[in-house]
């Protein structure tokens, strides 16, 4: 891997959450062990067409 140091990047649409609650921590949780599972039917699979 290349060395990165000092260099810029910007991460589209990412964002930081506060996690306040339970309830909120256990739909993260399901989100991120569910989530992996949905790749194949994302549009932005390289496998499936754009819908854009």
């Amino acid at each position: 891997m290349q060395d990165m140091a000092g260099v810029k990047f910007w991460q589209r649409n990412y964002y930081e959450h506060i996690i306040r609650s339970d309830a909120s921590l256990a739909r993260l949780r399901a989100y991120i062990e569910q989530n992996p599972q949905k790749w194949q039917h994302d549009q932005l699979h390289p496998q499936n067409p754009s819908k854009w």
